[in-house]
């Protein structure tokens, strides 16, 4: 992750925003990559999180599987 704040990381990619989803994850190396995906998994799949948490976790899920998709690179 290249100069940036893991909070500030986090409200980027759960902001809902895809653009900002998109720069963010694009900022983490392969094994970032891994860790956050297999956490927004986590988030929006287990209980305990607040609805609004699991809504931006699958949001950003969708956006990382669309850009994949456009960079053809397989699914993690």
């Amino acid at each position: 992750m290249k100069n940036i704040d893991p909070e500030m990381m986090w409200d980027l990619l759960l902001s809902r925003n895809a653009a900002l989803i998109k720069k963010t994850w694009l900022s983490l190396d392969d094994s970032e990559q891994r860790a956050v995906l297999s956490h927004l998994i986590d988030m929006a799949n287990q209980t305990g999180w607040m609805n609004q948490q699991t809504g931006s976790a699958k949001v950003a899920i969708n956006v990382i599987a669309e850009l994949k998709a456009e960079t053809g690179e397989k699914k993690s």
